[in-house]
């Protein structure tokens, strides 16, 4: 008989959007909390992310405030990284041409491309 092992995954922390120009004086951002989908209160570790500049990372919950709504977290500066990858553009077949290279600066350069 097969003995069946469960493994705990744990869940991520919920992920919620930033703007982190929204800096108070004590340096923490401030969030509404609609952003969140559960029940938040202090401690909490959220992961965050900021759409426009295109970076995630981690922050923790500092204080809530029940009677504006607004949350206040405390976040880990130096867990930010990108989020979305490279754009890299397809150059696959794009072969620089054999011409001289430029003698002034701002002579345009000759390029081919095959598609």
């Amino acid at each position: 008989m097969a003995a069946f092992v469960r493994h705990f995954m744990p869940r991520l922390p919920q992920r919620v959007r930033v703007n982190l120009n929204a800096i108070t004086e004590d340096g923490l951002v401030r969030i509404r909390g609609t952003h969140f989908e559960q029940p938040v209160r202090p401690g909490l570790l959220v992961r965050i992310f900021e759409p426009i500049d295109e970076i995630e990372g981690f922050a923790t919950v500092a204080r809530v405030n029940a009677q504006t709504g607004l949350v206040y977290l405390d976040v880990a500066w130096d867990s930010l990284q990108d989020s979305a990858p490279l754009h890299l553009a397809c150059a696959l077949d794009a072969t620089a041409a054999t011409a001289r290279p430029p003698q002034r600066i701002g002579e345009p350069r000759l390029l081919t491309a095959s598609w």
